[in-house]
């Protein structure tokens, strides 16, 4: 048997950004599964809104990730239905998003979607400024971004919801288009999908390689410099 202090050590042990956790989310499990589940894995208690309660996951999440890689896949599946994790009091409630401060409005995506020229079918051209302005905030509402799984591990980013007005749609994305690569940097766990779009955005040329339809398809965005 183990020692009572053995027992104490473990019990204490650190809950590790890098340790396994394995997700298995059906599509529309419920907020409060999801709560129970993070409280287990993710070591801090959670509770769910009774705002949304009745909401639930629109896909199935599932694969043995790393705590780390749970959390940003949970946070995008839930910012797809307009809920978020609130720290609270050394917890976290899911509740719905603490109110906006981009400066995206519908006057101003209208004009950066008016920016980005038509290349080709699958290229578009934008000058610097407009997409180190306002390009994220014009971006991140006018679609819904999850994570897209095959054989329960993780493999890209999946678009749906597309805006007609928005600048995925100006892009050329389509509804169901799952993001496999940008730049070369395969999607292939959530801690590369940030870190392609952080060098995507230093980029000149963007190439992101998609899976449409199960066909392979890309879009380009070339960022032009700024104007003299």
């Amino acid at each position: 048997m183990l020692s009572s202090a053995l027992v104490a050590v473990l019990a204490a042990a650190p809950c590790l950004e890098s340790d396994p956790v394995t997700l298995a989310f059906k599509p529309n499990a419920s907020l409060e599964s999801v709560a129970a589940w993070a409280s287990k894995s993710l070591c801090v208690p959670h509770s769910v809104d009774a705002s949304v309660v009745k909401k639930t996951l629109p896909i199935a999440v599932s694969g043995t990730v790393s705590r780390k890689a749970a959390r940003l896949i949970l946070k995008a599946a839930l910012a797809s239905i307009d809920v978020e994790f609130r720290p609270e009091k050394g917890a976290f409630v899911l509740g719905p998003p603490s109110e906006k401060t981009g400066t995206c409005d519908d006057a101003r995506r209208a004009e950066v979607v008016k920016a980005l020229r038509v290349v080709s079918d699958e290229e578009r051209a934008v000058n610097r400024e407009v997409f180190d302005s306002d390009w994220v905030d014009c971006a991140t509402n006018g679609a819904r971004i999850v994570p897209a799984f095959r054989g329960g591990n993780f493999a890209g980013m999946k678009v749906f919801a597309i805006r007609p007005d928005s600048l995925w749609a100006a892009a050329g994305f389509l509804n169901g288009d799952e993001l496999v690569s940008v730049n070369g940097l395969p999607l292939d766990s959530p801690e590369q999908a940030l870190n392609a779009w952080v060098e995507a955005r230093k980029a000149d040329r963007i190439e992101i390689k998609l899976r449409r339809r199960e066909a392979p398809a890309r879009v380009i965005v070339t960022v032009e410099p700024k104007k003299p």
